[in-house]
């Protein structure tokens, strides 16, 4: 996967779907190029794609607030 550039995220998930890959491309013929050239150098058995069509929201920030609430019980139940 190192060679694919467009991949930016590399999952293995469970449940239906064995992996997912984000890929950050210009437009749709760009994903095509894209596409052809992940199936003739990996073997696939199966894709499926799906498409942003608007991003809500974005961050990189972590929700770190559990910690204070989860230090909070341990000094409740102490």
């Amino acid at each position: 996967m190192q060679e694919f550039r467009e991949v930016i995220e590399f999952y293995r998930m469970s449940g239906d779907i064995d992996y997912l890959l984000r890929v950050v491309v210009p437009n749709i013929e760009a994903y095509d190029i894209f596409y052809k050239k992940l199936i003739s150098k990996i073997d696939i058995r199966d894709v499926s794609s799906s498409f942003a069509i608007e991003q809500i929201k974005y961050t990189t920030e972590l929700p770190l607030n559990y910690i204070k609430l989860h230090e909070k019980i341990n000094e409740q139940n102490s």
